[in-house]
């Protein structure tokens, strides 16, 4: 049986963010958008919210033990949501086509004026900027989804400011390494990135040799955490997750009144609950699309324990 199900919809603009929530639902691992008809992005302020009128999404999911089943499922979702896709295309992917996959599908991404996110095997888009360059092999994060742009233009703004320099950061749930390689490439002087899949692991540190910056991140599986103590830490996971490990997550953390922390993968309906789990501390509230970033100057809010 094949290792991966992806499904392709073809949705008019206005209904993009609905394919995602939906694909969300369904546990999808990844999501790639494209334009449908070879459009031009003219908007490069607003990366993850592309122009084209239509757009082709591709979500990646593990594949099921019942294909027809979940496939069946997923056209009775569209309905119910009032999806109107023009185009449904249901393919098995096996572990080794992903890269070709990706090939196919990832394209140089602007996040700001000062940082790019390019595949490895394009060449830098604008010299003057920090290009990042990933491989993303299986591993989640290459920049194109909500929560993971959030989380980059937030360490662009810290790296252009020069609060990154010299300084340790975590990144728990790393994927490919791209936040912790930004960091690095913003100045970070160690960067720990975790993650709890071996292919993730081995994907950030070919990321970290590509761009140069091997000897100051170092790629971990979560079975070897140890607790350590960091100026920022970074959390680009689930909101179920965020709550599991929002004690870990606070104790790595040197000093809640000089530490910052950010956390996404958060929906709207979430964010009440999260924060609850983060108490006493203080967040600012950035958001895109159904997605928050929660990020924090981590300053105890008077009137709390």
């Amino acid at each position: 049986m094949a290792d991966y199900l992806q499904i392709g919809l073809v949705v008019r603009r206005a209904q993009a963010q609905a394919v995602d929530s939906l694909f969300e639902s369904m546990g999808v691992l990844s999501t790639t958008v494209e334009s449908a008809n070879d459009e031009i992005q003219v908007d490069e302020s607003a990366p993850s919210n592309p122009k084209w009128e239509m757009q082709r999404i591709n979500g990646l999911f593990h594949s099921p033990d019942d294909k027809d089943e979940f496939v069946n499922q997923a056209c009775i979702s569209l309905v119910t949501a009032g999806i109107q896709s023009v185009e449904v295309v249901v393919e098995s992917i096996e572990d080794r086509d992903w890269e070709n996959a990706w090939l196919k599908n990832f394209k140089p991404l602007r996040i700001d004026s000062t940082l790019w996110i390019c595949p490895s095997w394009c060449s830098p888009v604008d010299e003057s900027a920090v290009n990042i360059m990933i491989d993303p092999g299986m591993a989640f994060g290459t920049g194109d989804h909500e929560t993971t742009e959030m989380c980059l233009s937030y360490i662009s703004s810290l790296g252009n400011s020069g609060w990154l320099d010299g300084k340790a950061v975590a990144d728990y749930g790393a994927g490919s390494g791209i936040l912790a390689i930004a960091c690095a490439m913003f100045g970070a002087d160690r960067v720990v990135a975790y993650d709890n899949d071996h292919r993730a692991v081995e994907s950030c540190s070919r990321n970290a040799r590509v761009n140069v910056v091997e000897d100051r991140v170092q790629s971990r599986h979560i079975d070897e955490f140890e607790v350590e103590r960091f100026d920022l830490v970074l959390a680009n996971i689930l909101a179920p997750t965020l709550k599991s490990n929002s004690s870990r997550l606070m104790d790595m953390m040197v000093d809640r009144d000089s530490s910052k922390i950010a956390l996404s993968g958060i929906l709207e309906h979430q964010v009440t609950e999260v924060l609850s789990y983060f108490e006493p501390l203080v967040f600012d509230t950035t958001n895109a699309g159904d997605w928050i970033l929660l990020s924090s100057a981590c300053q105890p809010q008077v009137g709390h324990k």
